[in-house]
């Protein structure tokens, strides 16, 4: 196999890939309960987020970039009980490879103010334009998994493990995921986030593996006037394919930056620590 015949199938995955005031006001409020104190009702939280990503650094001078656009939901309900939904979807160009990928995920945890712990599911599609004419340039892919974070004065750390199916190229494969990350809290509105994500594609009918690592930096920042975070940063990801005899390793560097806008939150540690929480594990950004 050739070296650059497996470009296209490594850029699906890492090619491109680089995640005081406020709109409506925190979606909370008291209620009165049988002892004469006071519980917290149900609280809805959530942001959409849109960003852009430029290879800086790519196998054979390859050239590319991304768009990539994200949404997520977290309902309180009143309890240490959470739902989370997220949905996404991003465009990615490389060279002459265009691919468009999606997901939906939805999040069912335990939090309170030191840890939340829980599990997750989600579905993913990848399409490779390049590759339909052959009937063969999508891929699906479903994982659930646990996740957990621990909660502290300056940082969070949290970690998920996933396992799931994916069908590429006409061939199905076993998805093992595994995430840690950390974000550390200058202030309440100024983050630097560190995360770090192991995929392993196993095609057992082939003997055929893809491994993915990624690594990336993200810095966040929030006015507290406006419920808007400038966020940007480097991603690192390193792509690997195998087959009995061949074994083919690409590495990958991105630069984005990007804006969300929040909702019912009103600081960045406050949206993570009752806001949306978690990020998919899917290999969008």
């Amino acid at each position: 196999m050739q070296r650059k015949a497996i470009l296209p199938i490594l850029a699906v995955f890492v090619a491109g890939q680089a995640g005081a005031a406020d709109l409506l006001g925190p979606l909370r409020g008291t209620s009165p309960d049988d002892g004469g104190g006071y519980v917290a009702a149900p609280r809805v939280t959530g942001f959409v987020q849109g960003d852009y990503a430029s290879l800086v650094h790519a196998p054979d001078s390859v050239d590319g970039h991304t768009w990539s656009l994200r949404g997520s939901v977290n309902i309180n309900t009143g309890s240490p009980f959470n739902v989370q939904a997220d949905a996404g979807y991003a465009r990615n160009e490389v060279s002459s490879v265009d691919s468009n990928a999606g997901l939906g995920a939805l999040h069912g945890y335990y939090r309170n103010d030191e840890f939340a712990v829980g599990a997750f599911g989600q579905a993913s599609r990848f399409s490779v334009s390049a590759l339909n004419i052959i009937g063969q340039g999508s891929a699906n892919d479903y994982i659930g998994g646990l996740e957990a974070a621990k909660y502290g004065d300056w940082a969070t750390f949290y970690g998920q493990l996933g396992y799931g199916r994916t069908s590429l190229y006409g061939f199905d494969a076993d998805h093992y995921v595994g995430t840690l990350g950390a974000r550390f809290y200058a202030t309440d509105n100024l983050r630097l986030d560190v995360d770090g994500a192991l995929h392993r594609f196993s095609y057992s009918d082939t003997d055929l593996d893809v491994d993915l690592r990624t690594l990336k930096l993200t810095a966040n920042y929030r006015p507290e006037q406006f419920p808007v975070t400038f966020y940007g940063g480097y991603r690192y990801d390193q792509g690997k394919l195998s087959v009995p005899g061949v074994s083919v390793k690409e590495n990958v560097g991105t630069l984005f930056a990007g804006l969300r806008v929040s909702f019912g939150t009103t600081s960045l540690k406050d949206e993570e620590r009752h806001g949306a929480t978690w990020n998919p594990v899917s290999l969008m950004p």
